[in-house]
């Protein structure tokens, strides 16, 4: 599981990935949290396709940190932000692989406040 605490920096436009890769099967799943929604695609070689998508209501704010947590079961994602919960299947490259992981904000409009790691 993974923990964080997030804040927007500024207005729109800015984005927080987490982005998971099964390094033996080049699957990647990127898990993309804005102002206004959350989603996971998958972006493996080939896909590039939406897998959940759920807006954020109360909408994320400047000076408000909110709570996400991120498991990663053997097949599912699951995805709290806030009071918000997001289910999906993983890419099924993805399904029982050890995963790696990076935090990327493209635009730098995210500050990570406290960060968590639990599991193998």
């Amino acid at each position: 599981m993974l923990r964080l605490e997030l804040e927007p920096l500024h207005g729109s436009g800015s984005e927080f990935q987490l982005q998971l890769e099964a390094p033996r099967t080049k699957s990647r799943a990127v898990v993309s949290i804005d102002r206004h929604s959350m989603q996971v695609r998958d972006d493996s070689p080939g896909a590039g396709w939406i897998l959940a998508e759920r807006p954020l209501r109360p909408e994320l704010r400047r000076g408000a940190p909110v709570l996400v947590n991120v498991v990663a079961t053997g097949n599912r994602l699951v995805i709290n932000c806030g009071r918000q919960m997001l289910r999906c299947d993983q890419p099924a490259g993805q399904s029982g692989e050890p995963l790696e992981f990076s935090l990327v904000s493209p635009r730098g409009g995210f500050a990570i406040r406290e960060m968590r790691i639990e599991g193998e």
